[in-house]
């Protein structure tokens, strides 16, 4: 046992809960799954069809010639092994990672880099066709299917049908951390088996082929990682390091080697710049454009809302924006004139936690709010406070002044940015979610948002619109 085994050794009840934690994930994916090893053989087998395809049709095209079956099957050869070494070299082999076009157009580079410098230094005539047609047309298709294998990875790895199966080796605080940190990321479809604190354990599973990835803690000593990094050598497994950086994305980090110490380094978040500028100029324009595309349908649901119910059509309430200024925000209103005065009689039946109030079945909801609620047209009003600068239309959950007076350490930090139409909390189960998960999501969109994360959550949103969950 190693000085960190025996310094993490922990009370047999702690990990038991832990254990009891990992069943249920194991027991959430007992489902139809694939394993990322899987989905790495499959990826070669179309890597080899798509090199036989083009090859095929470089014979089959007129005039092109026909290179010799030797050239053919050593060109085949040649492509295959160096598109599974660029995957090996990049640690991806038994994984799902079906390899970015960087590792086509390496693996690409090399074999036909080789085949025309061996070519003129054996002063050997070499078919043109293979650099004319082959070339460009096995490059086109293998980065149309690695393509193709991404989008389907990441769609099993959002169904929950993609599952790497792993160890953790950390203390009885760090691996509560990591396998809550996975339980609550469908994405990173990785399920934990077993939770240990020796790493003998750890290499016995990964060499039964038990375990695919072999999680370590933070606080495991760099000589004991390097040494089981070197046990695991000649097994599948993959050597995961965990730190205690949480809800960083990854354009925020960078890897670094110094005298051959591994640094992290997490890029501050910056609340101002071009960026900002950049967003803002998109909120304007694409406010002002969907405006006037649902203007006709904006008239029409002011128009029911005035007929179904006694008030008026607008439903206006002081929120909270960037840097703690308050202002008006306007919603279609989708309950009984004066609904806010009957708050406090339905307290007790409350659905939500924290400092939000909601209902399944509210009784002042009419039947018009209903509907509108259910596929958030009730919002649509806000893009004029877009158009104000009050909001942006991506960003934090728009908080009530009783929420905030009451805002404790860093839920400060939602309001370091303009709050949102729409945001991580419209799209992960709206009124379903927590106080905390909602605070979590906002706290994680203020520091790690960008504009292709923005265009991302817009387009989950038109489906979240759609397909309405956690929406009452």
């Amino acid at each position: 046992m190693s000085r960190i085994e025996a310094r993490l050794a922990p009370p047999d009840s702690v990990f038991r809960a832990i254990a009891a934690s990992t069943a249920v994930m194991r027991s959430e994916t007992r489902r139809t799954t694939m394993r990322p090893r899987a989905i790495a053989l499959w990826v070669v087998v179309t890597d080899a069809l798509v090199v036989l395809a083009a090859l095929a049709t470089t014979a089959v095209v007129p005039g092109a010639g026909l290179s010799s079956l030797g050239l053919n099957a050593l060109v085949f050869v040649g492509w295959q092994v160096a598109l599974i070494g660029t995957r090996l070299r990049a640690g991806s082999a038994s994984r799902s990672d079906a390899g970015g076009p960087a590792r086509v157009i390496a693996a690409t580079g090399i074999v036909f880099g080789t085949l025309a410098v061996s070519a003129i230094a054996l002063d050997v005539p070499m078919d043109r066709a293979l650099f004319t047609i082959t070339l460009p047309l096995g490059t086109v298709l293998l980065l149309g299917s690695h393509s193709l294998w991404r989008s389907a990875v990441r769609t099993l790895q959002h169904a929950g049908r993609l599952e790497h199966a792993a160890v953790v080796v950390a203390s009885p605080e760090d691996a509560d951390g990591i396998v809550n940190g996975l339980r609550r990321d469908r994405a990173a479809s990785t399920t934990v088996v077993d939770v240990v604190t020796d790493f003998d354990d750890a290499v016995a599973l990964a060499r039964r082929a038990a375990v695919d990835t072999v999680i370590v803690g933070p606080t495991a000593h760099g000589g004991d990682v390097r040494r089981l990094a070197w046990r695991l050598e000649g097994t599948r497994a993959t050597l995961v390091l965990a730190t205690r950086t949480s809800d960083v994305d990854p354009h925020r980090l960078r890897l670094e080697t110094r005298e051959g110490l591994a640094l992290l380094s997490v890029r501050p978040a910056r609340f101002n710049g071009a960026s900002h500028v950049a967003k803002r100029v998109f909120d304007v324009s694409a406010s002002a454009l969907t405006l006037i595309a649902l203007a006709p349908l904006m008239a029409c649901i002011a128009a029911v809302i005035r007929i179904d119910s006694a008030g008026p059509a607008l439903f206006r309430q002081t929120r909270v924006g960037k840097n703690g200024e308050t202002f008006t925000m306007l919603k279609f209103r989708s309950m009984v004139n004066d609904a806010e005065r009957g708050v406090e009689q339905l307290r007790e039946l409350n659905d939500a936690s924290g400092f939000l109030f909601k209902m399944h079945d509210d009784p002042r909801v009419t039947r018009v709010g209903a509907f509108i609620r259910r596929h958030s047209l009730d919002e649509l009003p806000q893009l004029i406070n877009i158009l104000r600068g009050d909001m942006s239309i991506v960003g934090p959950r728009p908080p009530l002044p009783r929420e905030v007076s009451s805002y404790e350490g860093d839920v400060h930090r939602r309001l370091l940015i303009r709050p949102g139409l729409t945001g991580l909390w419209q799209i992960s189960g709206r009124s379903d979610l927590s106080w905390d998960d909602s605070v979590r999501l906002d706290l994680n969109y203020v520091e790690n948002w960008s504009l292709f994360g923005d265009v991302r959550v817009i387009a989950k949103t038109v489906s979240a619109v759609v397909r309405p969950v956690g929406a009452y």
